[in-house]
């Protein structure tokens, strides 16, 4: 699958039919993060989280309003160094990686590797 493709593949996991945006707000480096919130079906939150720097990761704390525990965070990233390999002598489509975390404690600590698109579900 193209990048452009796994681009439209991740959003397809916030924004939903049915659902409405939230405020998301940045602290600290807000020049190479964005997020942005949506509510979620399953009556969780999505976060869709950017760091447009191209060679450093960024750190970032998410947090929910009046919510500091979690069942389930999952994250999907789709990142610079998944994307470089469409540009190897024999393109691989590579698919974003994907990690979940159990019963996490909020503030959630992420680190948002170079050039990254992040789907961040909590429930």
């Amino acid at each position: 699958m193209s990048p452009t493709a796994r681009a439209f593949q991740l959003m397809s996991s916030v924004a939903i039919n049915g659902e409405h945006s939230l405020t998301a707000s940045v602290s600290g480096d807000t020049y190479d993060v964005r997020a942005y919130a949506a509510t979620n079906p399953n009556g969780g939150t999505a976060l869709l989280l950017f760091n447009l720097n191209q060679t450093a990761s960024e750190t970032v704390a998410v947090a929910l309003s009046g919510q500091t525990t979690a069942s389930t965070v999952t994250v999907e990233t789709y990142d610079k160094s998944i994307y470089d390999q469409t540009n190897a002598a024999t393109p691989v489509w590579a698919p974003p990686t994907t990690s979940t975390i159990n019963s996490p404690t909020l503030p959630l600590t992420l680190n948002l590797t170079p050039w990254s698109m992040n789907v961040v579900i909590i429930h």
